[in-house]
């Protein structure tokens, strides 16, 4: 064993510290779990005056219909959320191909999409049989759409997914007793 220092008892202080420290934070974030569907959790963060929050965008099984697909909406308050993300997973069953095409879209870039028209969305996996997502979200106050795309496919879709919606908001000073 290589001694720091003098003698080593000091840098092994330091190293016995770190590792007190990391274990606190470990366990400190194993605490913080998922919320069901529809369901918004909140946890305290290190982020002055803001604290973080989870929404449950889908959580299980998605069918989607051959030549078709399935639209999930969720809103932004872009007056209090901020530093908004979209991430989860999604695994796509099938076909002979098993693929699927994911994309997160604007109100108003969805409604183009659905009339035929070419749209650049926030994000679009192409097609995939599986993919993770850690979309950004715009922090304005609109509604935007998650759509689970197989419009090219005459097979039926099953899809296994944990997305969730994550962000900050404000938190209200506590007034002095």
């Amino acid at each position: 064993m290589v001694k720091y220092g003098k003698n080593g008892v000091v840098p092994m202080l330091r190293r016995c510290s770190i590792s007190v420290l990391l274990v606190a934070v470990i366990v400190g974030l194993s605490g913080c779990g998922g919320a069901g569907v529809g369901q918004t959790s909140t946890s305290p963060t290190s982020t002055v005056g803001m604290m973080s929050q989870t929404k449950n965008i889908v959580t299980g099984t998605i069918v989607v219909p051959a030549s078709g697909s399935r639209d999930l909406t969720f809103s932004i308050d872009g007056m209090t959320q901020r530093n908004i993300r979209l991430v989860g997973w999604f695994h796509a069953s099938g076909g002979s191909q098993n693929e699927i095409e994911v994309f997160v879209s604007d109100d108003t870039d969805y409604q183009s999409w659905q009339q035929g028209r070419k749209v650049t969305p926030l994000y679009n996996s192409g097609r995939t049989t599986l993919a993770d997502l850690n979309v950004k979200i715009p922090s304005s106050t609109v509604r935007y759409h998650l759509v689970f795309n197989n419009v090219f496919s005459t097979s039926l879709k099953t899809i296994e997914a944990q997305i969730d919606l994550q962000y900050y908001v404000p938190v209200s000073p506590t007034p002095a007793p």
